[in-house]
């Protein structure tokens, strides 16, 4: 796959949509397509679409099929929109369906219709219908709905005859489900991933990893899928998580051991998830203090991710259950703090808010137990009976007095709701303010719709009536990074103290100022607290390189890897910053290491021809760079470097050729016009190179480089001239152009005009030899043999081997001693 091409970033194009699907095309040329198919789980937003940031930064074209809800992309919604991308889909050579889960079923079931030649899915369903699968099936089949989902079964003319089926062999349901499949299509290649439930993909998370995948599914290479599964799986995140689960009921006092392993590696969902489920496990076996134990882990964790990310992974509910837990172990603070947290994350939820209350009263906490009672009459004054129930108990008794008239009050709007204590807590989330969660409720609606104009003037305006509301800020910022206005992330973020920010929000501000080229204020922004995650310390690196504070960047790429081993980037980030501290050596095995991780990508291979040229190792950059134009065959710089590599091993004559290329891509590009007129001026090729250096004259007219390397290959000697003296008024110490116009001189026979210049060129260029050596032979035409053997000896203090100055001298001892009449008349010229 080639990677993106230079200049603007291409864009995600919505082509298509109906009620359930919406259709996104992103076209970077090349002969492969993806057909990318989202899960469950993937909310429909703008030009969004399942895999995006991985095509993106892998060069990969696709085209997004994204449901809008848990549909499974019904058959008679997907018939036009399959239609309305036909032809996007027919220009590519070849074409590859991608899917996970519900995705997984998709780019099965639709492989046919599409043309696909490889179909991958992980975890994929044979149906949701509960006739076929209910019998094992219990996760999913609420979502079946026999008006859109008749005949919804994957048949053998539904799948392409390639297609590839990663499943956990020991999750029972996904094991029928492929079971079934491959019933239906026995020609799928099945291949395990054990010790990861439905989340086979984890495997493959990573760019590295993604592109190995769809290279050897391309090639159909199933054992090397198979020893990369071997290894990786190991290495899953989620591994440690789905062994504890199952340890729990055997050897429960090992899970504390194994967690505590896996808080280093799996993500906080997945660990959070999992400390929730023991937390239950131990509470049906009525271990209540590991109980307990786990279920302040889970809401540990959840709190770790930010309000955002606990929406999009749906934690809320997990921080709920785990104050239920606790409370049901007693432990009535640590429940009190996670029910704070879930309020925080859904502060209109009536039953979290109810469970916070009942929480308050059994801690004694009677103002704050009132002001949630208010809260909740005011968002909804049916509750008045249900709350009557819930304080019929000792610790509500108070309140329960109070009930009529908190509820009058709030009818009449006597009562300021939420209190001071509510909407102090509301506002670590940025919900204080009902107003404001109107706001974005319909700011979300609009994206949905795909009105996104609109809801950004909605969640503008929102912003400056609700200044300090985190999650209208939060939906703006995420507006803004969608569409790569960088600009306006940096004035949406400028009111607020940097310490003040939340570590998403800074790290957003710091990628924001280095995509502007505020690199110095980016670095403060990564430097108001220790970097905390791989990410972070990428950023400042990256940030620090461009600044050229190469040792400090070197560093900051360091901490990263150690965090983030695989990461393509960082390594290449690390190598750079060693290259620019001329640390070839050191950075060599880096650029290497980097090429192995990403070997789609040009720059991987471009970059390591870079540094093996840095060594001396013409052979082998070329090698390299001929592997990285085979990926991009459009790159000038990569056709210069590639050109200069050959020059060193003394193939001029393939130079000029790739020169020739790189200008007929970019016309204006000096360096390759400076390089290609060098070639050119070696093999005496002149007229071959003309147009090109007079198209590059044309687009750089005053460019004193460009003017001096046309006049070295014009033919013409006093057009050659004006050239050298337009770039020496340009650049008054350009010594070559000074000793090009003395050797047109000299050879014109005007000696006294070109020993003027080759003195010019020797003032600016004293350490050169060949200046004087040529001001000599001028000296000896005009027949000054004093002046010229004066030349002659500064010229051998400076090369003492030099076989012209010898030649040189030997003539000026055979010349006659000049008469005083001759030296007064040399002099005074």
């Amino acid at each position: 796959m080639r990677p993106l091409p230079a200049g603007p970033a291409a864009a995600p194009e919505i082509v298509y949509e109906n009620a359930d699907v919406r259709v996104v095309v992103f076209d970077v040329g090349g002969d492969d397509l993806v057909l990318s198919f989202s899960n469950m789980l993937f909310k429909a937003n703008g030009n969004d679409f399942w895999g995006r940031q991985f095509y993106q930064k892998n060069g990969y074209s696709a085209v997004g099929f994204v449901a809008k809800g848990p549909n499974w992309f019904p058959a008679a919604s997907m018939a036009p929109a399959i239609a309305a991308v036909r032809q996007t889909i027919e220009k590519f050579k070849t074409r590859i369906a991608y899917g996970n889960s519900m995705g997984g079923y998709a780019a099965l079931k639709f492989s046919h219709q599409l043309g696909a030649d490889v179909a991958i899915a992980f975890s994929p369903q044979y149906s949701i219908d509960p006739a076929i699968v209910g019998a094992f099936e219990k996760r999913f089949t609420t979502c079946f709905d026999p008006s859109r989902h008749a005949e919804m079964a994957i048949r053998p003319e539904d799948c392409t005859a390639r297609a590839y089926i990663f499943f956990d062999p020991f999750e029972e349901p996904d094991k029928r489900h492929v079971e079934l499949i491959s019933a239906a299509r026995p020609e799928v290649r099945r291949l395990g991933v054990p010790m990861t439930g439905h989340h086979s993909i984890t495997v493959f998370a990573g760019s590295a990893s993604g592109n190995l995948l769809l290279d050897c599914c391309k090639q159909d290479d199933c054992e090397r899928l198979r020893g990369f599964i071997a290894q990786a799986r190991r290495r899953n995140p989620t591994r440690a998580s789905y062994i504890a689960e199952r340890l729990v009921f055997r050897h429960p006092a090992w899970v504390g051991g194994v967690l505590a392993k896996a808080e280093t590696a799996a993500p906080a969902h997945d660990l959070a998830r999992c400390y929730i489920h023991i937390a239950q496990i131990h509470r049906d076996a009525k271990r209540l203090p590991e109980m307990n134990a786990c279920a302040d882990k889970a809401a540990q964790v959840v709190q770790t991710l930010s309000l955002e990310d606990r929406a999009f992974h749906r934690l809320n509910g997990v921080l709920h259950a785990a104050a239920g837990l606790l409370a049901h172990g007693r432990d009535f603070e640590a429940a009190a703090r996670a029910s704070r947290a879930s309020v925080i994350g859904a502060p209109a939820n009536t039953g979290c808010l109810r469970r916070l209350m009942r929480l308050e009263l059994v801690l004694g906490h009677m103002r704050e137990a009132i002001e949630i009672v208010s809260h909740l009459l005011h968002l909804d004054p049916a509750l008045l009976e249900t709350l009557q129930k819930d304080l019929q108990n000792r610790h509500g008794q108070t309140i329960l007095d109070l009930l009529p008239t908190i509820a009058e009050a709030v009818r009449a709007g006597k009562a300021s709701t939420p209190g001071p204590w509510l909407a102090g807590l509301l506002n670590q989330g940025g919900a204080g303010d009902p107003r404001a969660a109107d706001v974005l409720k319909k700011a979300r609606a609009l994206f949905q719709d795909g009105e996104d104009e609109a809801a950004e003037r909605l969640l503008a305006e929102a912003a400056k009536t609700f200044p300090d509301d985190a999650d209208i800020r939060r939906a703006l910022l995420a507006h803004y990074k969608n569409h790569n206005r960088f600009a306006d992330i940096v004035e949406a973020l400028a009111p607020y103290p940097r310490e003040s920010l939340q570590p998403d929000a800074l790290r957003l501000l710091a990628r924001a100022l280095i995509r502007t080229g505020r690199d110095d204020k980016a670095v403060e922004a990564l430097t108001v607290r220790p970097t905390e995650t791989a990410g972070d310390a990428a950023l400042l690196a990256s940030a620090l390189f461009n600044l050229k504070r190469y040792d400090e960047a070197a560093a900051a790429a360091a901490t990263a890897l150690a965090r983030d081993p695989d990461n393509a980037d960082v390594v290449r980030l690390w190598a750079r910053a060693l290259r620019a501290l001329k640390r070839f050596d050191e950075a060599l095995p880096l650029f290497e290491r980097a090429r192995d991780l990403r070997p789609a990508l040009a720059r991987s291979h471009f970059e390591l021809g870079l540094a093996l040229l840095d060594l001396g190792l013409c052979e082998a950059a070329c090698d390299a760079l001929e592997r990285a134009r085979a990926l991009d065959a459009s790159n000038p710089p990569l056709l210069i470097e590639l050109a200069r590599a050959r020059i060193r091993l003394g193939e001029r004559g393939a130079a000029m050729d790739l020169l020739l290329q790189a200008l007929r891509r970019d016309p204006g590009n000096i360096k390759a016009g400076v390089e290609l007129a060098r070639c050119a001026g070696a093999l005496r090729r002149f007229e071959e190179i003309a147009p090109a250096m007079q198209a590059l004259l044309a687009r750089h007219p005053d460019n004193p480089d460009v003017l001096y390397e046309v006049g070295r290959v014009c033919a013409d000697p006093d057009r050659a001239r004006d050239l050298f003296q337009k770039a020496l008024a340009l650049k008054p110490d350009f010594h070559q152009c000074h000793h090009r116009l003395a050797r047109l001189a000299h050879d014109q026979g005007d000696l006294d005009e070109a020993i003027r210049h080759y003195s010019a060129a020797i003032v600016q260029a004293l350490h050169l030899a060949g200046y004087r050596l040529d001001r000599a032979t001028a000296h000896l035409d005009r027949g000054d043999a004093d002046a010229a053997r004066r030349d002659l000896a500064r010229a051998l203090e400076i090369e003492p081997n030099n076989a012209k100055a010898g030649l040189l001298a030997q003539r000026a001892r055979e010349m006659k001693p000049q008469t005083a009449a001759e030296t007064t008349r040399l002099a005074e010229s």
